[in-house]
């Protein structure tokens, strides 16, 4: 009896270990910055470049826009502030408000809210840094719908990471392995006017 006990045991403490590492592996594989002061400890260097390049499928690289570096470290200068719906201010914005805000201080003029932000966006299945995630609401505002956006910020080691305004504020987060994004996901959409000066600059 005593040694039936002593395999339970053990069985469970080898279980425990198994599942301790399994956790922490796949925390490692996709970190999540949700902590503000992390965010801006990590990504506050972002898109600092304005040579920054993009490795594409084929190997070949192309350059990226220098605009799209702008309204990236405009978006930063909001980090930590906190989310408000429709916010107008500079304190306090909401997701599309956010981005509204970036691009047209950047001259580039996009429509101010997630759905009409979507409406306007080409649909792209490989996305690049600079353009939108767009996302189902939550249960109590749009849920069939498209009522969140983010934008990607950077894109290592095939893992997305994102910046928007959300109910924990504004913060820089990974978007791949984040399941409760993925699961709102709806599509990646490229601002047509983004479009064109990849084009422009790449196809010289």
């Amino acid at each position: 009896m005593k040694k039936i006990v002593l395999i339970l045991l053990l069985l469970l403490v080898n279980t425990y270990f198994v599942f301790s590492f399994a956790q922490n592996e796949k925390s490692k594989e996709f970190p999540k910055y949700i902590n503000i002061e992390e965010s801006i400890k990590h990504f506050s260097h972002l898109s600092s470049s304005a040579a920054s390049k993009i490795v594409k499928k084929d190997g070949k690289k192309e350059k990226q826009p220098l605009v799209i570096s702008k309204i990236i470290n405009l978006g930063k200068k909001f980090l930590g502030k906190p989310y408000r719906y429709r916010g107008k201010g500079t304190g306090m914005l909401d997701c599309s408000g956010l981005w509204f805000y970036a691009f047209r201080k950047n001259g580039i003029n996009i429509p101010r809210t997630a759905l009409y932000m979507h409406k306007m966006c080409k649909k792209v299945k490989h996305p690049k840094v600079g353009d939108f995630i767009f996302f189902r609401g939550t249960r109590r505002y749009r849920p069939h719908s498209v009522g969140h956006v983010a934008l990607i910020v950077a894109i290592k080691k095939g893992v997305i990471y994102m910046m928007h305004s959300c109910s924990r504020g504004i913060l820089i987060e990974n978007f791949t392995g984040r399941r409760s994004y993925e699961k709102r996901f709806i599509s990646f959409g490229r601002v047509p006017e983004l479009e064109k000066r990849w084009k422009s600059l790449n196809n010289k």
